[in-house]
């Protein structure tokens, strides 16, 4: 079912991935606290240390291989760390906090959802270009300004396949996620410099034809929780002309709550 999802976006990188641009996150993952601390400075130097691999030796290659896979190791012991849920948790607040957070993940994969990338930085891989990836890509672009206080808290970044698979681990089903990366790669659309520093192919679409969103949550009384999403389909005037509804599982894995068989809806 997961391949499915991925047709679509598939044929139009096909096309037009060669030119597309500069393209940036629009959505804001919460902050939860952690002592382990990877320091801001990691992000400037992520940024400086990787504008291009040519012109390096092997040994400075080398060098950064090393230090890019210490600081994946590091984000993704943080990643996997499982978080303490207040009384209560899940509200129907949280569960749609978290629908977001998936479909901001899941949407780089399928290309609905843009990632935040440095513009000036870029590989090419078999004619394509890949822009790097930022590291606090996740908190999307409203908050790039800001986020160093707020790293100063989390330090949760992102710096290659690694630690980007272990932070969509922390909101869908890490089986599910497995699959996403596997279509992912089917698709190139990521790749990784010799140093292993992340990039993605610059492209994302938003999908027509979709209204508005509300949300319940039911209790299933075992554990588990449905998260139900009420949404419109719209004609190019705007206009009302079916009502839908899909559900996802809110289960706890591994002591974590993430959804089961997650997938977008908005897409063409």
């Amino acid at each position: 079912m997961i391949k499915r999802l991925f047709m679509a976006a598939l044929a139009v990188v096909c096309i037009v991935c060669s030119s597309c641009g500069d393209s940036n996150g629009d959505n804001v993952a919460e902050n939860q606290n952690n002592s382990q601390n990877l320091g801001q400075t990691e992000i400037e130097a992520d940024k400086s240390n990787g504008d291009s691999e040519q012109g390096k030796t092997d040994e400075e290659i080398q060098a950064e291989a090393q230090r890019v896979k210490e600081l994946s190791k590091k984000s993704v012991e943080i990643f996997k760390k499982v978080p303490e849920y207040p009384e209560g948790y899940p509200t129907l607040k949280d569960a749609a906090a978290l629908y977001e957070k998936a479909n901001m993940a899941i949407g780089w994969i399928i290309s609905t959802e843009p990632m935040a990338v440095y513009d000036d930085i870029s590989i090419t891989v078999d004619g394509f270009e890949y822009k790097k990836v930022r590291p606090d890509c996740f908190y999307g672009k409203h908050n790039l300004e800001h986020h160093a206080t707020q790293l100063g808290e989390t330090q949760k970044l992102i710096f290659d396949l690694d630690s980007l698979e272990a932070y969509i681990g922390t909101i869908i089903n890490p089986e599910e996620v497995r699959e996403y990366m596997e279509d992912a790669e089917d698709l190139k659309k990521f790749a990784e410099d010799e140093a292993g520093n992340l990039y993605v192919l610059p492209f994302s679409y938003t999908a027509e034809g979709f209204g508005k969103e509300s949300y319940t949550l039911d209790d299933n009384g075992d554990g588990t929780y449905t998260f139900n999403v009420a949404y419109t389909l719209v004609d190019e005037n705007g206009e009302v002309y079916k009502e839908r509804t899909e559900s996802f599982d809110l289960v706890q894995i591994d002591g974590r709550w993430v959804f089961d068989d997650f997938r977008v809806i908005r897409q063409n």
